[in-house]
């Protein structure tokens, strides 16, 4: 693969940084919505507690009743009912209108609507959540209705006190109270007869279909954020220390250490299951110490099921993107599993240079480690492994009828 040669120092730092960037972006979206699911949730709950610290409260047939000095609908949560304290004095709430907020008592509501409010906290992208919560409460305020009408011949005067409330109030999020956006669907449903229950069974069949879509949402929702954990680990704290990960696919794999032969060794292995490129472990340092010798870099190696090949590359730099020298053991590839086995490139350090770079890089799929990385120098009567590097343009044309 002598491509590499031109992409493996350049794509440090442009393939490196936005693989890891969007990961984190999409990680940094999903904590910042928890967060703000999580700040909604605590605040309501806040809100109620200090609605029944700071009013007054009494005993109601069986239950709670919280005078609220604010105007508000009457709602409930838990165990009590809440309503405004000048209009239940003045005798301008209805009878029927605190029954139905006990019937959601009774029918242990609250306790549907603060588990559906906590799973929204960690999978507030699951639209089909948001769908149920509506849902529930629709259901909520028609079976606290049922309560209240099922014994009534005539309904045109409960209807009319639910018309009664139809206002911009509102009530904290976690209490059962009047949807007032579904009045006119619960006057309707108030109102059927035998098809009531048709319906209410074709309702219930949308619910029952919105929870199982949800609940197949929650595995892949702990797939997409292990992953995008993964990634970001993978792709930054992972990588040992003074090496980078980079190459043409940079994020197809994994590297990190793994211990080994009695110490740490450092691993590149494919994390999909088809490349169509190649990933490498590297460095680059000044040649300062290497100008003007001929250098030997060796290492240990080790693969498992490497597809393409893999292997050591050693280059060294000149000025302006020039390539003095290079290898990356494309003629004589490591391919498939092996096990642990010496591997040198020796080439030589022009005075010419900037910097050398070198690494271990795998084109495909696989897994390669390595080990026991050395720089030596040698004597010149030890061959290079350079392969020829273009030196420039041709100063004339030649072959151009085809015959050599």
């Amino acid at each position: 693969m002598q491509y590499a040669s031109s992409i493996i120092i350049n794509s440090v730092d442009s393939n490196k940084s936005p693989n890891v960037a969007i990961e984190f972006i999409f990680l940094g979206i999903y904590l910042m919505g928890l967060v703000l699911m999580a700040y909604r949730y605590a605040s309501n709950v806040l809100l109620i507690k200090s609605l029944i610290n700071d009013n007054e409260v009494s005993d109601y047939q069986q239950v709670k009743r919280v005078l609220v000095k604010t105007a508000i609908y009457p709602f409930s949560f838990g165990r009590y009912i809440f309503v405004n304290k000048h209009d239940y004095t003045q005798g301008c709430i209805d009878d029927d209108i605190v029954a139905h907020e006990k019937a959601h008592i009774n029918q242990h509501h609250t306790l549907d609507v603060m588990f559906i409010e906590l799973v929204l906290i960690f999978y507030w992208f699951n639209p089909f959540l948001w769908l149920y919560r509506i849902a529930l409460k629709a259901n909520h305020e028609y079976t606290a209705d049922n309560c209240i009408v099922r014994h009534r011949r005539h309904f045109a005067d409960y209807c009319q006190k639910l018309l009664d409330y139809t206002n911009a109030l509102t009530n904290p999020l976690l209490g059962s109270g009047f949807n007032y956006s579904l009045i006119k669907n619960r006057i309707i449903m108030i109102h059927r007869t035998k098809s009531s229950l048709i319906w209410f069974g074709h309702k219930l069949g949308i619910v029952i279909i919105v929870v199982f879509l949800a609940g197949m949402a929650f595995p892949l929702a702990n797939i997409f954020l292990q992953h995008v954990s993964a990634q970001a680990q993978t792709s930054s704290s992972n990588v040992p220390k003074g090496w980078y990960k980079t190459g043409s696919h940079p994020a197809s794999y994994d590297t990190g250490t793994s211990k080994m032969n009695g110490g740490m060794v450092a691993f590149l292995k494919s994390s999909e299951k088809q490349i169509e490129g190649f990933g490498t472990v590297m460095q680059m340092v000044s040649p300062d110490e290497y100008k003007g010798k001929r250098v030997k870099l060796s290492a240990k190696i080790k693969t498992e099921g490497v597809t393409r090949w893999c292997g050591l590359w050693f280059r060294v730099d000149g000025a302006g993107d020039k390539k003095l020298a290079f290898d990356n053991m494309q003629d004589r590839p490591i391919e498939g599993t092996t096990d642990w086995q010496q591997y040198e490139i020796v080439l030589d350090v022009s005075q010419e240079s900037i910097a050398i770079a070198y690494g271990v890089l795998l084109s495909g799929t696989g897994a390669v480690w390595i080990d026991d990385v050395n720089f030596d120098v040698v004597n010149t009567n030890i061959p290079t492994t350079s392969i020829k590097m273009p030196q420039g343009i041709p100063k004339v044309p030649s072959n151009l009828d085809f015959e050599q």
